[in-house]
């Protein structure tokens, strides 16, 4: 049985499962307020997703900025380098 998504004008989205043997329908009855619904063609999961939801994860799609300054802890490189040794057989000029 497919799931389809209605918007009713009082009390917004909501959902019911159809036969899919029974005849193509775009109205439905709103279950709390028994209004007629519209039929509406939404993304999966993304528009009846909660609003905190939607927020973390467009948030999480965009770059953090962050500053040297605000940095905390030592640079990961602290060896020392050794100093190379003269090479004898180079000749200097």
């Amino acid at each position: 049985m497919p799931f389809y998504t209605f918007e009713c004008p009082q009390d917004g989205y909501y959902e019911e499962w159809h036969k899919s043997t029974a005849t193509y329908n775009d109205q439905s009855f709103c279950p709390h307020c028994q209004q007629a619904g519209t039929r509406v063609f939404l993304p999966p999961n993304l528009i009846l997703s909660p609003n905190a939801v939607r927020k973390r994860v467009e948030a999480g799609k965009e770059p953090k900025i962050v500053k040297k300054e605000n940095l905390s802890g030592k640079p990961r490189h602290q060896h020392q380098h050794q100093k190379t040794q003269q090479r004898p057989w180079q000749i200097s000029h």
